[in-house]
């Protein structure tokens, strides 16, 4: 945790952790978006499966996000002998 103390620490903090965040929930909306547009000139049984594949896609991610900060900060403390 990095200590802060004046409003102009905690902005630049908070873009630094923000930034790349938005850019891959950018980047993944887009390419969700492209691949539906994409497959709704063909059958609606082509865009049901592109829309499951964009569900489960996007819940991997974010379970596979999680399992690795959990894993990470077991590691941290498991490092400094807090464990």
């Amino acid at each position: 945790m990095y200590q802060t103390y004046h409003l102009k620490q905690r902005l630049s903090l908070f873009v630094s952790i923000f930034l790349p965040i938005l850019i891959y929930q950018l980047a993944n909306f887009s390419a969700s978006f492209v691949d539906t547009t994409m497959t709704g000139q063909y059958d609606t049984l082509h865009l049901a499966g592109v829309s499951m594949a964009t569900s489960l896609w996007g819940s991997f991610f974010l379970s596979d996000g999680d399992c690795v900060c959990l894993g990470s900060d077991h590691w941290s403390s498991f490092g400094t002998g807090e464990r």
